[in-house]
């Protein structure tokens, strides 16, 4: 009896025994099983942290990608400006300079018409009958013999004035409208103390034959002597009668 209970007593403690073997190879596969999971978790974690961070990195590459592009778009940008600038001002330039030529072109050929038509003008100026042309104007010496006063109204009658005197050549030509030998009056006598040309200017060249003119009482006007081959200057009284001398 006492050896069968022993015998029981053995099988039940080798049942509980086995049984604590499981409990225990069972919490030990859990605890692997766990401790596997867990690893495998930090895998799987890890290959996240990877892959996010591969994402994150081409991510920034594409960032910079976009943002470099728009730098070097500024910047080449600015060249074209810069291009177009210089452009508009050498085009501004060539377009001032021909303006200038245009104008100077304009201007030149506008002096050249005038010039044009003015010597049109005097190479087509026809002097009445009887009258002499020289340079730009219309020469006439009467046939009466009158005073200076009278030969100036005769004239003026003619809408000219006795001769004005104004070079060298103009004294020479006057001396081919008289008869050599005589006397003519010319538009020059004393006013106020001077001797003075009927429009007014003084006289400045003198043309008076040597020793005239004479300080004589009353001889106030001056007598053009078809003399000498060039013509001179005498002075007389006004109440003389001589030739007039018209010019228009």
């Amino acid at each position: 009896m006492a050896v069968a209970r022993h015998s029981e007593n053995i099988e039940v403690q080798d049942e509980d025994q086995d049984d604590t073997n499981y409990e225990n190879e069972t919490t030990v596969t859990a605890r692997r099983t766990n401790v596997e999971m867990s690893e495998e978790g930090h895998y799987e974690s890890l290959d996240l942290q990877k892959k996010d961070d591969a994402v994150y990195e081409d991510l920034r590459a594409k960032t910079r990608k976009h943002k470099g592009p728009p730098k070097k778009i500024r910047q080449s940008g600015r060249r074209p400006f810069r291009v177009v600038a210089v452009c508009l001002g050498m085009l501004c330039l060539l377009g001032v300079n021909i303006a200038q030529a245009v104008l100077y072109r304009s201007l030149s050929n506008s002096m050249t018409n005038e010039v044009n038509q003015l010597k049109t003008q005097i190479a087509d100026k026809s002097c009445p009958n009887g009258w002499t042309t020289f340079g730009s104007s219309c020469y006439y010496i009467t046939t009466e013999r009158t005073s200076w006063q009278e030969g100036r109204e005769y004239c003026l009658n003619q809408g000219a004035d006795l001769v004005v005197i104004n070079s060298g050549d103009e004294q020479v030509f006057i001396k081919g409208l008289g008869r050599a030998g005589s006397y003519s009056w010319i538009g020059l006598n004393m006013t106020e103390g001077r001797w003075t040309w009927v429009d007014g200017t003084p006289l400045t060249t003198q043309y008076w034959y040597s020793g005239y003119p004479v300080d004589y009482e009353d001889w106030d006007c001056a007598e053009y002597g078809h003399l000498t081959d060039t013509g001179t200057l005498y002075n007389g009284l006004c109440s003389s009668t001589w030739p007039s001398i018209c010019e228009k």
